[in-house]
């Protein structure tokens, strides 16, 4: 009946289901914001009656028939699930949704054979899907998609600081922790607003490449990586032995350095900013938190601390919803016709 079918998230959802309805595509909607309703008033090959009755399979599950969601379920080839999936692993990701959609639910209505695409897919959803051997397709493992995701991300979180930051961003000293895609986008834009950035960085090889593209470049505190290396691995942390605290005095350029920057942009997906890194930060500065949940900063000891941070997530949902769109609706096509 559907060819697609776009689930929950935010503006990107909205724009990519006006996207490919405007490429003639049959497109059901659910929990997408403003009502689930697109920009588009007409549909190539359909009439304007069909149009109202896909915009309108919303209004019919809020009234609790869901079982019209899962017959449409069952007969959509594709299923556009946003990005990330889930905020905390178990609930679909909705912007608007009143009432939780469990992810096990959704699972339970996929079909063999279905294409499903989401971004920052769980491992549990993952090998649900690969059971009812269901095609599962994570946005964020696309190399493209990804470094065009970095750019919105970027372009969103100046946005943020133009508005927040009571100084100009020009001349400005600015730390980005990490040199991953959405660091190495961050601290380029920075530059070019003439921002003076310093990227924290764990490789000696990221070391080389920060100091090549002009910026200055510190070190994570080692033993701040051991412990996060233990988490990570499900260790027991232990006591720190008397070589990890002489390595923690010798290795401290990140706690030497972080007192420095008004401004300070995290897009590692971990605990960095503890309370023994936070207790060092300027309190006049302000910290921008792109990492994904549950985030990069320890925000009760920031809370105590009195310290500005806020998590930013889904930027490019808020600041560039339609490039997104059109860059998910380019890989959508080219990975299912490639199958």
């Amino acid at each position: 009946m559907y060819d697609f079918l776009v689930l929950g998230g935010d503006m990107r959802q909205v724009y990519l289901a006006d996207i490919l309805r405007e490429q003639g595509y049959r497109v059901a909607d659910y929990l997408l914001p403003q009502d689930g309703k697109s920009f588009s008033k007409e549909i190539k090959g359909e009439s304007k009656k069909e149009v109202e009755a896909t915009s309108s399979l919303l209004f019919e599950l809020l009234k609790g028939e869901e079982d019209i969601f899962f017959e449409e379920l069952s007969q959509t080839g594709t299923i556009l699930a946003p990005i990330p999936l889930s905020k905390e692993g178990k609930n679909l990701n909705c912007t608007q949704a009143k009432e939780k959609f469990a992810l096990e639910q959704l699972i339970a209505g996929l079909k063999k054979g279905q294409y499903f695409f989401a971004g920052c897919i769980p491992k549990w959803f993952l090998a649900k899907c690969e059971q009812k051997e269901v095609y599962c397709y994570d946005y964020m493992e696309d190399e493209s998609l990804a470094v065009r995701n970095a750019v919105a991300t970027a372009e969103g979180v100046l946005a943020e600081a133009i508005l927040k930051y009571p100084g100009n961003l020009h001349d400005t000293k600015c730390l980005v922790l990490g040199f991953g895609k959405c660091g190495r986008v961050l601290a380029e834009k920075l530059k070019g607003l003439s921002a003076r950035v310093t990227v924290c960085i764990r490789k000696d090889s990221d070391y080389a490449w920060a100091k090549a593209c002009g910026y200055e470049a510190v070190y994570f505190d080692k033993i701040l990586i051991q412990r996060q290396h233990r988490k990570d691995t499900q260790l027991i942390c232990q006591n720190l032995t008397q070589d990890e605290e002489e390595n923690e005095e010798e290795t401290r350029e990140l706690s030497r350095k972080i007192m420095e920057y008004p401004l300070i942009f995290n897009t590692v997906p971990s605990q960095i900013l503890d309370r023994r890194l936070l207790s060092k930060v300027r309190k006049d500065g302000f910290i921008f938190d792109l990492a994904s949940a549950p985030g990069g900063v320890d925000y009760e000891a920031a809370r105590r601390l009195k310290i500005a941070a806020a998590s930013y997530p889904s930027l490019p949902g808020k600041y560039a919803p339609k490039a997104s769109a059109q860059v998910m609706a380019e890989l959508i096509k080219r990975v299912i016709r490639k199958e």
